[in-house]
């Protein structure tokens, strides 16, 4: 297992991944050899001693800046480290990507270099989120600001198979996030997704939760557009230093260092997004991560459970006018 990492990406750049490198390598199912992508010797310069002759130094001396457009910073940099990476597992050469950079770049890195999969319409950022007993996945988180009933639908299916896989919770039960548990509370795209859930036995759709229940034994996936989940990411993550981290051990489960990266789902491949300010034990708990994602072959089954919702594709999909529809496998 070769993993690929950003090691531009974040404020500790590039002393936090080697360390972190260096970490995951020696715990039990980390990956067998990790692809550091960055320039050689800004990274040597920050090893005291010599290099792991499990890391390998991809060159790549530009970095996409978190404040420019993604589009446009790939098109600049057509060899920064976040491309280069992407690269790395488009061609074999390794089998996952993690990194701390800019969030946009890595997103649209991963679409743009080795696409979405099959009948799902748009890729999604998911989180683990502590509750007293088991943790529970929220998604979206980011990628998408604005979505329809059919995106909150596809969400769903993914965080399905990623608690089964990752969490280990079968059957799992998918919730809305929404103003109210009745089916007429939300936004159009919360009630629309209510009614498309409502219908299908492949998920375990258990209705509407609201914010206050995020964190209860209520449901198993959560599901929102990228504006809320992101807002409520951020926002949980400052509790523990608001707070104080003694005060609450189950915020403390929200700090980056504990839940290491959030996965890109949704796309060909195992891409893991990294907070910017993560260090060693953030960056190491992100390769064991993807490790594992890769292990469990996630993509794979997200895309079967996607072929398993075909035959409903009337319905998870926008409606088309008569006449202007043909042949589509969207």
């Amino acid at each position: 297992m070769r993993i690929a990492l950003d090691a531009a990406g974040g404020v500790n750049a590039p002393k936090a991944q080697v360390e972190g490198a260096i970490r995951a390598l020696a715990a039990a199912g980390g990956p067998s050899e990790i692809i550091l992508v960055g320039n050689r010797d800004t990274i040597l310069s920050s090893v005291s001693g010599s290099l792991d002759p499990r890391i390998i130094i991809e060159e790549a001396n530009d970095a996409i800046p978190d404040g420019e457009a993604p589009l446009a910073g790939m098109h600049r940099l057509p060899r920064s480290t976040i491309v280069i990476a992407h690269e790395l597992v488009k061609s074999g050469r390794a089998d996952a990507v993690v990194s701390a950079g800019s969030t946009g770049a890595q997103l649209a890195a991963a679409v743009l270099k080795w696409g979405k999969l099959r009948w799902l319409v748009k890729p999604a950022l998911g989180v683990t989120i502590p509750r007293p007993l088991k943790r529970s996945f929220l998604l979206d988180v980011g990628a998408n600001p604005s979505v329809g009933p059919v995106h909150l639908a596809q969400f769903a299916a993914m965080g399905t198979v990623y608690v089964e896989e990752m969490l280990g919770i079968p059957h799992p039960r998918v919730a809305l996030l929404s103003n109210g548990e009745e089916a007429s509370k939300g936004t159009d795209a919360v009630k629309g997704a209510y009614q498309i859930l409502r219908k299908t036995h492949i998920l375990n759709f258990v209705g509407n939760i609201e914010g206050d229940e995020i964190f209860t034994d209520k449901a198993d996936v959560v599901v929102t557009d990228g504006f809320t989940g992101n807002v409520f990411l951020k926002f949980a993550e400052s509790l523990p230093g608001i707070l104080g981290i003694d005060s609450s051990q189950l915020l403390r489960f929200l700090e980056p260092s504990q839940y290491g990266g959030v996965p890109i789902l949704g796309v060909k491949g195992v891409s893991v997004v990294c907070h910017g300010r993560s260090n060693a034990d953030a960056i190491a708990a992100a390769l064991l991560e993807a490790t594992r994602m890769v292990n469990l072959q996630l993509t794979t089954k997200m895309e079967r459970l996607a072929a398993r919702l075909r035959w409903q594709r009337f319905w998870l999909r926008p409606r088309i006018p008569d006449g202007l529809a043909g042949d589509s496998n969207d």
